[in-house]
This record gives structure tokens, sequence and C-alpha cells, in this order.
């Protein structure tokens, strides 16, 4: 912690080469703020300031910060994993779950093959813990390209987060805002969770519906 670098190889790379876990340090509240997006061109740039600065206080306070950050360094280090799983004899991918990662059977035998050559694991009793993917030593440059691209879209994809990226283009438009301003949550999850394990319809799917649901409802209970 004092030298700024993680003990674990492979939480080191999900920080440095997928940028994950590090939501907090570049959300930063400035003084600034693109027009259209914040009441500074109402002359209301004192308010917004002081309304981010709450909001990033609560989400500290609250926990979530911590949590979120959690998540995105678990998503990542567990999606490499996977690929590991699959490269020493695992389960491998659908066609549809590599397609929703922009990748094809062929790509993954490509994947799966640098990983075998280029990655350190150690050898366990429930088969190889991935120590550190390597990519950036990957002689299968495009190999190593299209895996990068893969962790970070099964990251973002598995992580909720709001991103103007995922809504319609409607809903970001002035009407669209004002209907969805405490729904856009619940729009992004719909379509990044909901309808893309619907479309999946594996068991893998099923399995994060059924445990997502089980982990609500202790929560609620509790």
């Amino acid at each position: 912690a004092q030298a700024g670098e993680w003990s674990n190889q492979l939480l080191e790379e999900v920080q440095t080469i997928w940028g994950l876990g590090v939501s907090r340090s570049t959300d930063q509240v400035t003084a600034r703020f693109d027009q259209g997006e914040a009441a500074i061109e109402f002359g209301g740039a004192r308010a917004e300031r002081l309304l981010r600065l709450g909001a990033r206080a609560v989400n500290d306070v609250s926990g979530m910060a911590a949590i979120h950050v959690t998540q995105q360094y678990s998503a990542g280090a567990l999606a490499a994993q996977k690929f590991t799983n699959i490269a020493y004899g695992g389960r491998g991918l659908s066609k549809k779950r590599l397609a929703s990662l922009g990748l094809s059977e062929a790509d993954g035998v490509r994947i799966s093959r640098a990983i075998r050559k280029h990655a350190t694991v150690e050898k366990g009793g429930l088969g190889y813990r991935l120590i550190a993917t390597n990519v950036n030593d990957w002689l299968d440059t495009e190999a190593a390209s299209m895996f990068i691209v893969a962790i970070d879209r099964w990251a973002h994809k598995t992580v909720q987060n709001v991103d103007i990226g995922n809504m319609a283009q409607w809903m970001t438009a002035d009407l669209g805002k004002v209907i969805f301003q405490y729904r856009s949550f619940v729009a992004t999850a719909w379509e990044k969770q909901l309808m893309h394990r619907v479309d999946m319809h594996d068991w893998q799917a099923f399995c994060e519906l059924t445990w997502g649901m089980l982990v609500a409802g202790i929560v609620y209970m509790g």
C-alpha cells in the first residue's frame, strides 16, 4: 500500500490494464461541468458543486463506494480466472456467451493457447489458479487485444453501473431525463442484467438470477 502497488499480481493487472476498481479515484468533483449536463448553465455552479460533494459523501459513508470498487476488482479477476479454467480443460463458453464478449470460437481457442503459453499459474487441488495473465508479453497481440476487450465487457456487464451509453437515445433528452431521473439504474439493469440473461437462457444465467434473488431476499429479511 505504501508503494501504491498490489501484492497480488492479478489485481495489479486488473487495475492497470483494465482500469477496474479506480472509479472513486477518477470520479472527482470539480468546479467545472459540461454544458447541458449540470446546473451551471442556469447560474447554479455553486449549488451543483455542493450537490456533487454531497452525493460523493453519501456514497462513501454508506459503504457503496468500497463495495463498488471491490465488485469491479472481483469481476475482472474472476473473468480472467474463468478463461484460465477453460484454457486448462474446463468447460468452455457457449457461442452466445462468446459473441456477447465479441469473440468467436476460434478467438477463444487462440486466447486459451496464449494463456497456456504466457500466463503464470499455480497448480492446486481444484485446478490451476491464475497468478498473472502477463498479457503484455503475449506474442499473439491480436489475441491479447481480444482478451482485454472481452474481460472489459464481462466486468462492466457484471457490475451494475449507470452509464449514458447503456440507455436509449430518447432517455438522454430533456423529457427522458425527467421521466428516468430516479429510474436510470433500473432501466440499465433491465437491459444489462435481465434481458441479457434471458437471451443467454443457459444454466449460468439461471444460477445468476436465482443467486441474485436469494441474496436480495436474505438481505431484505435481515
